[in-house]
């Protein structure tokens, strides 16, 4: 598998999206100017953060083993590497930059490796999981493996 396979990225329409979030069963309304609201069943929602990431400063630099992971952009753009986070993967496949505008959502299956940094501006997101979120599942990335990543993105 590439690392395209771990993620997916979706621009949400002006309508109620119910197929941006068919693991949770929820829908994400926006209207003129973006997302004016996300809505998940409350049994679903295993984890729900609201997040403000400041311009410049990368934030996340970890995987999940377990925890399969939406954010939607609310405001500004937001910046994901991602990686297979050993050293023979990101030797072999590189990583993969996107970057998200408002309104845009992305998904992050395990064990996809993220390094998430605002970019052009501070960015406030949506952060939601049908798994709640357990200290034991936020796996930090490696000094070694970050320092690879930053080669790799040079």
């Amino acid at each position: 598998m590439s690392i395209s396979d771990y993620y997916q990225v979706k621009t949400l329409g002006n309508v109620k999206d119910y197929a941006s979030m068919p693991t949770t069963g929820g829908y994400v309304a926006t209207g003129v100017h973006g997302p004016i609201t996300a809505v998940l069943p409350p049994e679903k929602a295993g984890y729900v953060a609201l997040h403000e990431f400041f311009a410049g400063e990368p934030r996340g630099k970890h995987y999940h083993k377990v925890k399969s992971e939406y954010m939607l952009v609310l405001s500004g753009n937001l910046q994901y590497q991602l990686f297979m986070p050993n050293k023979k993967s990101i030797e072999q496949e590189g990583i993969e930059t996107v970057v998200l505008k408002s309104g845009q959502l992305i998904h992050v299956s395990p064990p996809l490796a993220h390094i998430v940094t605002a970019i052009d501006g501070d960015v406030q997101a949506i952060e939601f999981a049908q798994e709640p979120y357990t200290p034991d599942d936020d796996i930090k990335v490696s000094q070694e493996i970050l320092d690879l990543v930053d080669q790799v993105s040079a």
